[in-house]
């Protein structure tokens, strides 16, 4: 069975995508895999540059993705681009704090513990 991406607001189809077989499956998520050990690798800093440049490119294509997402979810147009603003802000955000997140910190707990 194929899958269908239709315009919820004129039920006219946008794309077909055909089902994968098994092995393709597979294929895919050996992919992954592979790509997953080889992200787990990267430094942070690797890794902020890259969710910098998605940020970026998200950006850059603002009016691209919202009207894609204005044909496939029915959105409104203002409102698709407000939502891929927003998560570009959201990844150019993580990109640049992400690490002071990871960093080790005394909380008000555990400092309450150490002067008892």
């Amino acid at each position: 069975m194929a899958y269908q991406s239709l315009n919820p607001a004129t039920g006219k189809l946008l794309k077909k995508f055909d089902e994968l077989t098994d092995k393709q499956l597979e294929e895919k998520l050996i992919t992954a895999e592979k790509c997953f050990k080889n992200w787990k690798l990267k430094s942070y800093a690797e890794r902020a540059v890259i969710v910098a440049k998605a940020a970026t490119l998200m950006h850059e294509r603002v009016d691209e993705l919202a009207h894609t997402m204005t044909l496939e979810m029915g959105k409104r147009i203002s409102e698709a681009k407000g939502e891929v603003e927003f998560s570009s802000n959201i990844l150019a955000y993580y990109a640049k704090n992400a690490a002071n997140y990871i960093q080790p910190s005394a909380t008000a707990i555990w400092k309450a513990a150490r002067s008892a």
